[in-house]
């Protein structure tokens, strides 16, 4: 894992008090033309036993890099397979037929929940989660300064303007765009001592997630940084999976 990730931000990162993980920081993000931050969702584990659950929780918990173990075991190394993070790359890339680590190497995520829900009892994060979860998240953009950000995920859209307000951030209104499937496309911007940054919200990539329809959109939305991505991980030097 050390070889693909940048640990340069990790300092000023573990003095925000509510980020339970540290984002995952790709070698190549701090240099890249466009800096890419993914927001996910949250992180999930299955249990047999709320006493196991427990178990598995408090291990997550303290574990800072739990985010970035994720990343590497399962998009990079599959050493065990998530269609989300699957998703994500033909969300960005259309394929998932190229050397991931490239693709990771180049871009930052973190989960917006900042703490692990069982997936046995279908938890879901509230209301609350979500509006508590915008201070952290403003917290780690002044830290690491995206120049895009893609929300795998809308539910977040529905806490923005009161969070925002509340934080005394600089804001506009969710736009809502076209609809893809049964989800609307959203827009957003903030703006934080003189940086600006524009948030991208799609739906989220489980389930019936129609990648090529909403790379559709975000080469429309983000063009510039679908072309860096495809441009440093797409090229004719890439050893391909097969």
């Amino acid at each position: 894992m050390e070889k693909h990730i940048d640990k340069s931000f990790d300092k000023q990162l573990e003095a925000i008090t509510n980020l339970t993980w540290l984002p995952w920081i790709g070698k190549s993000y701090n240099e890249a033309n466009r800096k890419l931050l993914i927001v996910g969702e949250s992180h999930y584990k299955k249990a047999d036993s709320c006493e196991e659950f427990e178990k598995i929780f408090k291990g997550a918990t303290e574990d800072k890099e739990f985010t970035r173990k994720t990343i590497c075991e399962s998009p990079i190394c599959r050493e065990w397979k998530n269609n989300i993070f699957d998703n994500i790359h033909r969300v960005f890339l259309e394929t998932n037929d190229f050397r991931r680590e490239l693709f990771w190497e180049h871009v930052a995520f973190y989960n917006f929940i900042p703490r692990l829900m069982n997936y046995k009892k279908k938890e879901r994060p509230m209301w609350v989660d979500f509006y508590n979860s915008w201070d952290t998240f403003i917290k780690v953009i002044k830290v690491i300064k995206p120049t895009d950000c893609v929300f795998i995920g809308v539910t977040a859209t529905y806490s923005f303007d009161i969070a925002m307000k509340n934080l005394g951030i600089k804001y506009s209104t969710i736009e809502k765009l076209e609809k893809i499937g049964k989800v609307y496309a959203r827009i957003s911007k903030i703006e934080i001592d003189n940086y600006e940054l524009n948030l991208t919200f799609i739906q989220h990539a489980s389930g019936r997630f129609s990648w090529s329809r909403w790379n559709a959109f975000l080469k429309k939305q983000n063009g510039e940084i679908i072309e860096y991505l495809r441009s440093v991980v797409l090229d004719d030097k890439t050893v391909k999976y097969h």
